[in-house]
């Protein structure tokens, strides 16, 4: 069976700009310094994190944070500060040769809540929570 496809005269020459556009693209993928956007990523991962939380932080917020008094910040935006601070010292023991471990999890985690005195490793998913959000960004109400 021989399918009779139509297509516009210039689709050779769209398909040909956008290979082209996508071989820029990688090229300057792989010789970009991710470096330079990990503090925005981690900060990106703190919002996502802390609403799930239903806290309501910004990134003007934690930008903010960075450069002010932080006396006069309430106590989950100083959290949400002291998340990034253990996201960062993570970051270095990975590259410091450090392997990605449960160990080096549970550091990081009780790294984060040794102010509060709080915040028992859980092993259980949070999976279920996870979903809740998605579902309530979606439609307005948690389902589960």
């Amino acid at each position: 069976m021989i399918l009779d496809i139509q297509y516009e005269k210039n689709l050779i020459n769209k398909l040909f700009e956008a290979t082209f556009c996508l071989g820029q693209l990688e090229s300057l993928f792989l010789s970009y310094n991710f470096k330079s956007i990990y503090p925005l990523l981690m900060k990106k991962e703190t919002l996502f994190s802390f609403m799930l939380d239903n806290c309501n932080i910004t990134l003007d917020d934690l930008l903010g944070y960075e450069v002010c008094d932080v006396s006069k910040y309430d106590a989950d935006l100083i959290m949400a500060a002291n998340y990034i601070r253990v996201l960062n010292l993570g970051l270095s023991k990975l590259e410091s040769g450090d392997e990605l471990s449960v160990d080096l999890i549970r550091s990081m985690h009780s790294e984060l809540f040794i102010s509060k005195g709080v915040g028992e490793y859980r092993v259980e998913s949070n999976l279920k929570d996870i979903v809740n959000f998605i579902q309530f960004k979606c439609s307005g109400s948690y389902l589960i």
